[in-house]
């Protein structure tokens, strides 16, 4: 008599719910371990649904005894390499249940707002798609939806793509590639490795977007099968040459006038000035080329962009107080996003003070704080690296303080802006030091802002 495959589920999370329903919807009940205990919630859904939870002290047993296990993305598999024949990767499981175009956005920086912007483009061209993944919605939880959807848009982070086995998307873009979760990888090779995942098993029928200041390293981990296209953010005034291999390179010329290279020649595409300064100017390129690759008229992205927005917490300008403008960019959790942020708020003569702090995430911040500009006043360094990081400022010449938490960085800084400066929390470091993700680190941010406003006076948006 053949014996049912025993499924496991390990991490009870966004995505460790979502592969519960997707293996209920198609007839499968699987074994559910956590770390932690369970919510009363949770307990009731799986007790509902007839699903063995493991105890949190049991977690060897649990391993030994499933024939395959969906690990939560959040897990450092690297100790049980034991069981990495039982590993199934949700990414693969997406690719063979779903019908439709993938098309799959990983990077080190700018890959959400690239994915909410590119997702609000298709959603106005194809009436209906499927947007989840690393960011809101599980991607195995867009499968059991009854909702019918023209492809799928998916965010795909390194843990999510380290275990791909076979699965590959129609369309897959790396946005940049900067140091960061080298606290999981270990090195900057096996970060690289992970994210090649996003296109290791592409056919030649399917397409590859990628930067052109690392398309030879990542190529060489895993020479891409599909079309492969190249995309330059920084302004140039002459037309990069075209690889071996390449079939073609979107850039951008001083003027910030999308072009397109082939062997054919090159064609002027957007003017990207004509574009909402929501974004940066490097994520409408991506987003442009993009659309460009999946034959969309470019002239609808002009139509439809005026309307698009961005999420909270995305270099938002929470308010403008006496002269003294407040930014809140807590989804800045690398040093890369800080330096930019940095750079657009400051525009090059604005005073900035700047709330520094977070996690590293195993990365070496000192390259990035040495180049922070001129602009940049004073570092509020807070958190569990704050004396880390106000040292570095200090080697550096920059003007700092060390601070335990964001409301004593915060009341330090106020007594110390004048009017016609810029405060930015852009953090560059993750905040699970103080905080249970950068969306609640940058509410008290705002917080903190608008308690300003009361003793001080009402804002002048």
């Amino acid at each position: 008599m053949k014996t049912e495959k025993k499924i496991g589920i390990w991490g009870f999370s966004r995505v460790g719910s979502a592969a519960a329903r997707y293996y209920l919807h198609n007839g499968i009940r699987p074994d559910i371990f956590d770390a932690n205990p369970l919510s009363p919630e949770q307990q009731a859904w799986c007790a509902e649904h007839n699903l063995r939870v493991w105890q949190p002290n049991a977690l060897e047993s649990f391993l030994q005894q499933q024939d395959a296990i969906v690990p939560s993305p959040g897990i450092d598999l690297r100790s049980y390499h034991t069981y990495a024949h039982k590993w199934v990767s949700e990414f693969d499981l997406f690719c063979n249940a779903y019908q439709q175009p993938i098309i799959g956005i990983t990077g080190s920086i700018g890959k959400t707002s690239i994915t909410h912007l590119l997702s609000q483009l298709l959603t106005r061209v194809h009436g209906s798609i499927a947007t989840g993944g690393n960011i809101g919605i599980g991607m195995l939880d867009l499968l059991t939806s009854d909702t019918q959807t023209a492809l799928a848009l998916l965010e795909l982070s390194s843990f999510q793509l380290e275990l791909v086995q076979t699965g590959a998307p129609d369309l897959a873009i790396i946005t940049n590639i900067h140091p960061n979760h080298l606290d999981r990888h270990a090195t900057m090779s096996a970060y690289m490795a992970a994210k090649t995942g996003i296109y290791r098993h592409q056919t030649n029928r399917q397409k590859l977007l990628m930067p052109y200041d690392c398309w030879q390293e990542l190529c060489a981990i895993t020479p891409p099968q599909g079309k492969l296209y190249l995309f330059v953010t920084t302004p140039t005034d002459a037309a990069p040459d075209l690889p071996a291999g390449c079939t073609g390179i979107f850039f951008q010329n001083t003027v910030h006038q999308l072009m397109y290279r082939d062997e054919t020649g090159i064609t002027m595409l957007l003017d990207l000035n004509a574009l909402p300064p929501i974004t940066f100017v490097q994520n409408w390129l991506i987003i442009v080329s993009a659309a460009q690759l999946l034959g969309l008229e470019l002239g609808q992205l002009l139509t439809y962009a005026p309307s698009f927005s961005l999420p909270a917490h995305r270099l938002e300008l929470v308010a403008s107080v006496h002269g003294v403008s407040f930014y809140n960019d807590s989804k800045a959790t690398t040093l890369m996003s800080m330096l930019a942020a940095v750079a657009a708020v400051s525009g090059g003569k604005k005073s900035v003070h700047l709330f520094m702090g977070g996690l590293s995430k195993g990365v070496d911040r000192e390259p990035t704080i040495a180049q922070l500009p001129e602009t940049l006043v004073h570092a509020y360094c807070f958190g569990a690296e704050a004396a880390t990081l106000s040292a570095l400022c200090t080697k550096h010449a920059i003007a700092s303080s060390t601070h335990a938490t964001l409301e004593e960085a915060f009341a330090h800084c106020i007594t110390q802006v004048s009017p016609d400066q810029v405060v930015l929390l852009s953090p560059g470091g993750a905040s699970y030091d103080l905080f249970t993700d950068y969306e609640e680190r940058g509410r008290r941010f705002i917080a903190l802002v608008k308690q300003q406003d009361q003793h001080q006076g009402k804002f002048c948006r």
